[in-house]
């Protein structure tokens, strides 16, 4: 009697436990409007059924933002946790008046993006058909490349797609991988840099506009609010865009050509036929730091014409 009443109560509890878990997976949100709210905390989440995430995700899920984004995890608490305003998102836009290839280099894992798991990579990019070519590098670091229509194509700006919120760090070239002066491009490649969605509590965001390997095109960022730069903590919304070849001295969030470490040449000139012995800032204004807040938004690089 003792064990049949114990099996009762097992019984009991876990049809409570199955019952609790209905109300809390419903209580998330099952809407399969497109007008799905914010994420986290409990916020409403959209099922793929209906959205515009079908088709695109493996196994199921919910999006919080309307179907636009999907998240594969089968735990609707799990899923509504991907914030979209706590992940910082990098689009790619070119404003100028030509295609260009874009080459986009992802880092290793290590300084401020610990884990390779956490870490977006190139490799995993390609495999979404972001981009193709993809070239293996050391340490799960990688490239790969794309190209932007000239502005007003349909394919003139991208987002790369990062929905879990992974650590991005790399740059990216414009014209295709950086290199030092060419035929096409004599004064070099401007490269765009950038570091997001850190894994290391209290880490900072950074973004650069890159000379050392001198100019090509023009290349601005715009950053919003609460972000700063060199020793004075100067507010800055807009990076760039960077001038000619030999006129970046001075120019916030700017490295000039061949100071490799803002205010200096550490090292052998990356690009000696382009410059020797730069003239670089007088104090390190060239990288920009997200100072106020933590991630979130989108950080848009906006490449220009041909300098």
């Amino acid at each position: 009697m003792r064990k049949r009443n114990i099996m009762n109560g097992l019984a009991v509890l876990l049809v409570i436990i199955g019952l609790a878990f209905t109300f809390s997976y419903a209580g998330c949100g099952s809407s399969t409007s497109s007008g799905g709210g914010g994420g986290g905390g409990g916020s409403t989440c959209d099922a793929f059924s209906g959205s515009s995430c079908v088709g695109d995700c493996d196994g199921s899920g919910y999006s919080n933002n309307g179907g636009t984004t999907c998240y594969s995890d089968d735990a609707c608490t799990t899923a509504c946790t991907h914030d979209d305003t706590t992940v910082t998102q990098l689009k790619i836009t070119n404003v100028g008046s030509s295609e260009v290839t874009i080459g986009f280099k992802t880092a290793a894992v290590g300084g401020v993006c610990t884990s390779a798991d956490e870490l977006l990579t190139a490799e995993e990019l390609s495999n979404e058909g972001f981009c193709s070519g993809y070239i293996a590098g050391v340490e799960s670091a990688g490239q790969c490349t794309f190209t932007l229509d000239a502005a007003g194509g349909a394919n003139d700006s991208v987002t790369v797609p990062n929905p879990d919120g992974k650590c991005l760090s790399g740059g990216f070239g414009i014209g295709g991988y950086a290199s030092c002066g060419t035929v096409h491009y004599p004064d070099g490649w401007t490269q765009g840099e950038f570091t997001f969605n850190p894994q290391i509590s209290g880490a900072q965001e950074t973004v650069d506009i890159s000379g050392v390997n001198g100019i090509n095109y023009a290349l601005s960022i715009e950053v919003g609010d609460g972000w700063t730069y060199g020793p004075d903590v100067t507010a800055i919304s807009t990076v760039g865009p960077n001038k000619a070849a030999g006129s970046n001295v001075g120019n916030p969030g700017v490295y000039p050509d061949g100071c490799t470490d803002c205010i200096q040449l550490v090292g052998s000139p990356p690009c000696p036929d382009l410059t020797t012995h730069p003239t670089c800032n007088s104090s390190r204004i060239c990288n920009v730091y997200r100072t106020t807040g933590g991630p979130g938004g989108t950080i848009e690089f906006k490449v220009g014409d041909l300098l």
